[in-house]
């Protein structure tokens, strides 16, 4: 079994037990675990939904012929940035759009 290769990336849906094997234990030294997109903004959504942001804090509203993003929306900006600058933007757009109670689960998480 030893001439079978690590993968380069893993793919996974932010399971606690999937992260402690890659990460804490070190189960593929030599594979980076990358955190499905969807699985990401439904987490962050949740965890919006459970904090008691509105239906239109999360999902966004239309006010008067001006589209106000939601949450929701700032999170996929955030999560599909293609440059680390714009990653650095959105993830300040939407920080700057949370409370404060909440706005440590972007940075830290």
């Amino acid at each position: 079994m030893d001439d079978i290769l690590e993968p380069a990336v893993i793919m996974g849906d932010q399971a606690a037990g999937l992260i402690k094997a890659v990460d804490v234990l070190g189960a593929v030294p030599n594979s980076v675990l990358q955190f499905c997109n969807w699985h990401a903004v439904e987490a962050m959504r949740a965890k919006f939904n459970k904090a008691g942001y509105t239906t239109e804090e999360l999902n966004g509203w239309v006010d008067g012929k001006v589209e106000v993003p939601g949450l929701a929306d700032l999170s996929w900006a955030y999560i599909k940035s293609d440059t680390l600058e714009l990653l650095e933007v959105n993830r300040a757009t939407l920080v700057t759009a949370l409370r404060p109670e909440e706005r440590s689960y972007i940075t830290d998480t």
